[in-house]
């Protein structure tokens, strides 16, 4: 059994009343959690539970069984990390002399799709969208170009198939 990334989609009509149902299951099978979300749709009490969780899909396959016998458990999904994107916006500050003097700052912008956002006259802010190992990789570069500081956004997770893996 090889552990993996994993997210857990649970759709639910009281997403507060089966959040503790839920993680009740995980605490009996004596599987630790990553993160969990709640998200509250614009229909009354209708919710979505995401989990993320470092395990084998055999040993989850148990676990949505269980909680998909949960009375008002309307849809559980897998997804694995190879069906997902994970994604940050990250700004990056330079002082402008920089990119002003140095020659070949524009030309790594550009091999790296990194563009700039803003100028004036005491710095300069390079947006990159990208994962977080990219992100170090170019914190990394841009230290040889007296980078100011780097900002980044939560991780956006996109799902590059929609056909879910326990469907």
């Amino acid at each position: 059994m090889e552990s993996e990334s994993l997210t857990l989609y649970i759709e639910t009509v009281n997403w507060n009343k089966i959040l503790p149902m839920v993680l009740n299951v995980f605490q009996h099978r004596k599987i630790k959690l990553d993160t969990i979300q709640t998200s509250k749709s614009a229909l009354d009490k209708f919710g979505l539970i995401i989990i993320e969780i470092w395990t084998s899909q055999k040993l989850l396959q148990n676990v949505i069984e269980e909680i998909q016998n949960i009375d008002e458990v309307k849809n559980v999904n897998l997804v694995s990390s190879s069906q997902t994107l994970q994604r940050c916006v990250t700004l990056f500050q330079f002082d402008t002399k920089v990119y002003l003097e140095k020659n070949n700052f524009q030309e790594i912008l550009n091999l790296n799709n990194a563009k700039v956002i803003d100028i004036n006259k005491e710095y300069t802010i390079v947006e990159k969208i990208c994962d977080m190992t990219e992100t170090n990789k170019l914190i990394q570069k841009f230290k040889h170009y007296n980078l100011i500081q780097c900002v980044m956004s939560n991780q956006a997770t996109l799902l590059i198939n929609r056909n879910f893996s326990n469907q």
